[in-house]
Parts: structure tokens; C-alpha cells; sequence
């Protein structure tokens, strides 16, 4: 898959944001997951653990807001972003299509690293 993507796209500066579960060892594997993909080549941007949901929803939201622009050629990012909804009356991302969250979670993770939302930082003033 690696070398697909670099013959696809040769560029030595792609960056690459993956699900942070892939640093985990397999027990059937050498490497993990992100191992390999920074073994082929790629500039690799991954935290410990993936954030949580609501992060990621908020990321994801101020930058559409914001100055997202998403080629119309990616119909399954935008069909994705059009359908995933919440679960009823919860803050929740419905998982129940199988279809869908895809899409929307992987460009999440690059989202979130580049434009996290960063809860401020309130302190007392002493008078």
C-alpha cells in the first residue's frame, strides 16, 4: 500500500496522519503499523492515543468553517460529512452504518493535529 501511494503521489514531503491504534504490535507482526509506514518513507504525525470524539467533531467543524476547501472529486468525504450524525440526544457519532465515519475520522486525525481545539487556560487573577 505504501509504495502504491508513492508511486501514486512522489512526493518526498507527504505528510501522513494515521489512527493512533496502529501503533500497536501485532503479535503476528515485526513492525506496527505506523513502524512501516515511516519505514517506506513517510513523514509520519501521530499522537499516543487518538483524540477523543468531541475533539475531533470540533476540530473538524471550525475548519470547515473556517478555510476547509474539499475537492469535489472526493465523493466519498463529502457523502460521509453530509451523512454522519450524531446518536439522538447524545454527543455520540452514530456508528451504526457501517458505510460511514470512515472518512470523516481519518481527516479528523490530520485536522486535530494541525488545528486542535485547545481548551483555554483560565487562571484566578490576584488582586
Amino acid at each position: 500500500m505504501c509504495q502504491t501511494i508513492k508511486d501514486q503521489y512522489p512526493n518526498p514531503y507527504t505528510y501522513v496522519y494515521p489512527d493512533a491504534t496502529g501503533s500497536a504490535k501485532h503479535s503476528a507482526s515485526r513492525y506496527t503499523d505506523v513502524e512501516l509506514i515511516r519505514r517506506a518513507g513517510f513523514n509520519v504525525k501521530v499522537n499516543p492515543s487518538n483524540p477523543a470524539p468531541i475533539n475531533r467533531v470540533n476540530a473538524m467543524n471550525k475548519v470547515l468553517e473556517d478555510n476547509m476547501i474539499i475537492d469535489p472529486s472526493c465523493k466519498a468525504l463529502i457523502l460521509d460529512l453530509e451523512r454522519v450524525t450524531n446518536v439522538l440526544h447524545t454527543r455520540k457519532i452514530d456508528k451504526s452504518n457501517p458505510e460511514l465515519t470512515h472518512m470523516t475520522d481519518a481527516l479528523g486525525y490530520s485536522v486535530v493535529w494541525e488545528y486542535p481545539c485547545v481548551k483555554p487556560n483560565l487562571w484566578r487573577v490576584s488582586r
